[in-house]
């Protein structure tokens, strides 16, 4: 019980923390023909997989959660991502703030 309870207040000054950063302005890379920036190809998602495989079966957590006003959303994502972290060692986050747009080709 005590490690439980350690484990749920780390998380909620994690989770604390986090909502009182304040957010960042839009990124401006500099511009394509600035003398000495190496030439970087454009980035094109790669298509989904059509083999089957027997991957993992992850659990998603959705990070917009983390926004919510209701304090028992907020803890259900602090359990998910605990089960996550406990049983996969792994975690798939979904809904984080940056879109396949942000990051493709212009």
């Amino acid at each position: 019980m005590l490690r439980e309870r350690l484990w749920k207040e780390i998380a909620t000054k994690i989770l604390i923390h986090i909502k009182k950063m304040p957010t960042t302005a839009p990124f401006n890379p500099p511009a394509a023909d600035l003398p000495g920036k190496p030439v970087v190809p454009a980035w094109n998602a790669p298509p989904v997989t059509q083999e089957k495989h027997n991957f993992a079966q992850l659990k998603s957590i959705d990070l917009s959660l983390l926004d919510s006003e209701d304090p028992a959303v907020v803890d259900g994502l602090v359990q998910k991502v605990k089960i996550a972290i406990r049983d996969d060692g792994f975690l798939f986050l979904e809904d984080y703030g940056v879109s396949l747009e942000q990051v493709g080709p212009p």
